[in-house]
């Protein structure tokens, strides 16, 4: 993306429920001790049941989106940081089922 403002224009431009995107999204958290400030707000994702994204090292969920984290410490910014992986996703046009394992690293 070059901006927000077309990250924004290109979310806007999609007409589905589910977006998988490597993205900031402000309003979260980078990792243990530092939130983000970078990237659209949350609400530039609510037409979407689920969001998953995997920019951001520090397995989260807020409202409907869910950044994956990383499944092992990548740097020092990671010490504490809730580390998760994706154990599956299943969209079959009717449910979506979820699975995640999560470890702290310290």
């Amino acid at each position: 993306r070059k901006d927000n403002i077309t990250e924004k224009e290109c979310i806007n431009s999609y007409d589905a429920d589910y977006l998988f995107c490597h993205v900031d999204v402000s309003q979260l958290r980078y990792n243990f001790f530092r939130d983000s400030v970078s990237g659209n707000s949350i609400d530039a994702y609510s037409k979407f049941k689920y969001v998953f994204s995997g920019h951001i090292h520090y397995r989260q969920e807020k409202e409907n989106i869910i950044i994956t984290g990383c499944p092992y410490q990548l740097s020092r910014g990671d010490v504490q940081n809730k580390k998760g992986e994706l154990n599956g996703v299943m969209i079959d046009g009717v449910s979506l089922k979820m699975g995640c394992k999560g470890a702290v690293y310290k």
